[in-house]
């Protein structure tokens, strides 16, 4: 072997190996960060030539989606589902954030799936579906539709309802009771499933 490869390898593992011992912004898909800087642009894509969606503040909490080079996808809102890209430079992780149902702490890892299967929604639909979520208790789940989801066909809205709730079924504790409810932006409820 040509001594020249072995060295470009040797550097080239050592390199990733000193490279996770590295600090980083994030952690998991999941997880929340805070803003680091003052006043930090929410962008479209991650570039810093992207559109601006919005301007958070300083201390401001987030929940990573996903990564892309040095950029992360976040979630600006635990009831809506907001998104966009932050330079990873302007994040940090947080210990011990509580969770509201510190039981059910698998409540963040469903809002980050929950996200991906809203956007799939909205390309099919072509429209916003909703507008929140909240968790009620441990088990239970509140959405909140958004003025388009009635004018979708009622099969249409079963889907996606019947979706969302084997996805949550899939974070809720074996032997606790699950539900899912569709409600308006007056708190009337719409549509239920539950086990």
């Amino acid at each position: 072997m040509n001594d020249s490869l072995i060295k470009t390898a040797f550097i080239f593992i050592v390199s990733i190996e000193l490279l996770s011992f590295l600090p980083t912004a994030f952690a998991d898909r999941g997880d929340t960060l805070i803003i680091t800087g003052n006043t930090v642009n929410l962008r479209s894509r991650p570039s810093p030539l992207a559109e601006v969606i919005k301007q958070l503040g300083g201390n401001s909490k987030v929940i990573e989606i996903s990564r892309f080079e040095e950029w992360v996808e976040v979630t600006t809102d635990e009831s809506r589902h907001d998104y966009g890209w932050i330079h990873q430079s302007l994040l940090s992780s947080i210990e011990g954030i509580s969770l509201a149902f510190p039981e059910n702490g698998q409540y963040e890892q469903f809002k980050v799936q929950y996200l991906f299967l809203l956007r799939e929604y909205e390309d099919d639909a072509g429209i916003e579906l909703f507008s929140g979520i909240d968790l009620v208790d441990t088990g239970t789940l509140q959405i909140i539709a958004s003025d388009d989801w009635f004018g979708i066909e009622q099969q249409q809205r079963e889907r996606y309802l019947s979706e969302v709730f084997d996805l949550w079924k899939q974070f809720v504790d074996t032997g606790k009771s699950v539900s899912v409810e569709i409600i308006d932006s007056s708190g009337e409820p719409h549509m239920m499933m539950f086990k």
